[in-house]
């Protein structure tokens, strides 16, 4: 999508540190058998582990694709063919997931947010409503301290490569059949409600290599006819409940909700990872530090895919990573088990021949659940100290 600007928007964009996009840069944009099993810390083996700890799930292979790298670094994920448009909009190159169509702000103007105001020139909010499609990174390092929410237009990016920036006091939300969004590389924290929330229609939304701590509500909420999203490299920590997916009710179109969720860190958490009303949600390679409580449950229909996670709680009283209610299916795969001594993790999988499969809707890799990606997650999920791509 090209973006048009006349005068007055031109300058605008200019007070808020806008470089206009070169028309010779064009930006090649993305598209958008029945049983039940039940485990416990002793849970089924699948694929290959480590001796020293236990998997659980089905005895099927992990359905990955193997045509995707991964990586937390720049050169990291991808989907389909690189992307080759400027260098901050080569973050596209790591899209994987039902959310790897989404490109938020790219083929549209560079903004600067250039103060921690909470609204005028310069500012976020101010940054956040302009028309089109528009990549935003950040000037100023510091905390923003928010009155209220903050609306996030379709066809954003909000990238916080180059600055330390904390947003506290409100949310980003993505509602009203906005979307097409992207949040990359921020810190937020301490918010009333939900830190980040895509509500209400829309598709395509990608949180990635983002901190999130301390909500009054949803660490990210995507509820109410919206679909396509993908959470990865991102850290959940001192969270109650950390995201919840899908729909209330058949009438809010939750079937429609596609979901993945990859090499996160969820670390003093306690349920919500996700908890899935309808839709389908794919959790691969996570590494799951939950306290308390069912870290996955799926209601009313949904399907859920729980592959080559790392499932390490971190307190001995009896721990659920998943729960299938109310007509879901489930399917665990490959899972490495880490419980504290005296504990046991339990799970119940429903119909898990009848999951979808995710492979048929995208390209990815599920590397194994070992101590290794352990240790990788832990070092590359969240916030980044790396510099704007000039």
């Amino acid at each position: 999508m090209q973006m048009r600007m006349q005068a007055g928007a031109t300058a605008l964009l200019l007070s808020l540190g806008c470089t206009p996009p070169d028309p010779s840069e064009g930006a090649e944009l993305g598209t958008g058998g029945t049983g039940t099993h039940a485990g416990t810390s002793g849970g089924t083996t699948s694929g290959e582990v480590e001796d020293s700890g236990t998997s659980s799930g089905s005895d099927d292979e992990a359905a990955g694709s193997t045509s995707a790298s991964s990586g937390g670094d720049s050169d990291g994920e991808s989907t389909g063919e690189p992307f080759d448009g400027p260098p901050h909009e080569r973050l596209l190159n790591e899209r994987v997931g039902f959310g790897a169509s989404t490109t938020g702000g790219a083929g549209g103007p560079l903004v600067s947010v250039t103060t921690l105001a909470d609204d005028g020139p310069g500012s976020l909010r101010e940054a956040a409503a302009l028309e089109g499609p528009v990549w935003i990174r950040f000037e100023v390092d510091g905390v923003i301290e928010l009155e209220s929410n903050v609306s996030v237009g379709s066809d954003k990016t909000l990238d916080g490569r180059g600055a330390d920036v904390t947003i506290v006091g409100g949310g980003l939300y993505v509602e009203g059949g906005e979307g097409n969004v992207i949040v990359n590389n921020l810190k937020l924290r301490d918010a009333p409600d939900d830190l980040l929330r895509f509500y209400d229609g829309g598709s395509r939304m990608w949180v990635h290599h983002c901190d999130l701590s301390s909500g009054g509500d949803g660490a990210f909420d995507a509820t109410e006819r919206v679909t396509d999203i993908t959470v990865s490299y991102t850290h959940v920590f001192d969270h109650d409940k950390a995201m919840l997916t899908g729909a209330g009710s058949p009438e809010g179109d939750g079937a429609d909700m596609r979901w993945t969720a990859h090499h996160n860190h969820y670390e003093h958490v306690v349920q919500r990872l996700p908890g899935l009303r309808f839709g389908w949600a794919h959790s691969f390679n996570n590494l799951y530090e939950w306290e308390s409580g069912t870290a996955i449950w799926a209601r009313l229909g949904a399907e859920v895919l729980v592959e080559n996670n790392i499932l390490a709680p971190q307190t001995n009283v009896g721990h659920k990573i998943l729960s299938t209610e109310d007509g879901a299916k489930s399917k665990m795969v490959g899972n490495l088990e880490r419980p504290l001594d005296g504990d046991a993790i339990e799970f119940t999988e429903v119909e898990p021949g009848d999951v979808f499969v995710a492979s048929e809707y995208y390209d990815y890799v599920a590397e194994p659940a070992d101590d290794g990606l352990a240790e990788r997650v832990r070092a590359d999920a969240g916030w980044r100290d790396v510099p704007f791509p000039e």
